[in-house]
């Protein structure tokens, strides 16, 4: 019941804000600087009919599956190791505060000198997201109960239970907090680095086309299908971790 009033809510909010851009679009009055949401949508349509549309979307969307992919593997198996290993933590913090405090701006120029323009994007997203995971992970492994472990090795629990029932469980609230801020920061991440490395058949390269030609219907179309795929894919992500048989808060 709660759950279905929050998603109401949710919904006329969103709804309220729809109208505010409505309203803002009738008052402008200039599509050119500001497209209604009718208007976006149905150059989404037009843009949808293209081959260049599909292309392009799973061009960046299997960037952006590929970068969550390869930072979660990483920042999670780092940080399982830095909480058990003092000196891996040692070792590991000024490299993580330096990728903290770097540009993402920075970033893909340097990355543009060494590699290819379609392995930016995963490279840049990939840097920039696994100081999340590590630090997530980190401080999940820190609250597991070391005297829940050390009671059910007393009472001969096998050491696949106490990972699957004790630790793994208490980590699993701050990896799926880490993995919801990495989806909208890969998806930004990704077709940042998309504009200024401009591979072909991407969103980005359509984006940066569309702003070249002062289309700013297409720059919103395109941003809308952002919109939409990043919160098609956060709402799975959630979904499959919460049926999943190592339930948040058991």
């Amino acid at each position: 019941m709660k759950t279905s009033i929050t998603r109401n809510k949710k919904i006329v909010a969103s709804a309220i804000w729809i109208i505010i851009w409505q309203l803002v679009s009738m008052i402008i009055n200039q599509p050119l600087f500001l497209p209604s949401p009718f208007q976006t949508v149905a150059a989404l349509f037009n843009i949808a009919k293209t081959t260049e549309f599909y292309l392009s979307l799973g061009s960046t969307l299997l960037r952006v599956l590929l970068s969550l992919f390869i930072s979660s593997v990483i920042g999670i198996s780092l940080g399982i190791l830095s909480a058990r290993y003092n000196l891996l933590k040692i070792f590991l913090e000024p490299l993580v505060s330096t990728i903290k405090s770097v540009p993402v701006i920075s970033f893909i120029i340097l990355i543009l000198v060494y590699a290819h323009s379609t392995m930016v994007p995963i490279i840049v997203s990939v840097l920039l997201c696994i100081p999340i995971m590590y630090t997530n992970t980190q401080k999940g492994m820190l609250t597991i109960d070391n005297d829940l472990i050390e009671m059910a090795e007393l009472h001969k629990v096998s050491k696949k239970k106490i990972l699957t029932h004790i630790k793994i469980p208490a980590i699993l609230h701050y990896i799926l907090s880490a993995l919801m801020i990495c989806i909208g920061f890969t998806w930004k991440s990704v077709v940042t680095a998309e504009v200024l490395s401009a591979p072909l058949h991407s969103i980005g390269f359509n984006l940066y086309q569309a702003k070249i030609y002062i289309d700013m219907q297409s720059v919103f179309a395109w941003t809308l299908a952002i919109v939409i795929l990043s919160i098609a894919i956060e709402k799975t992500a959630v979904n499959l971790i919460k049926n999943s048989k190592w339930k948040i808060g058991d």
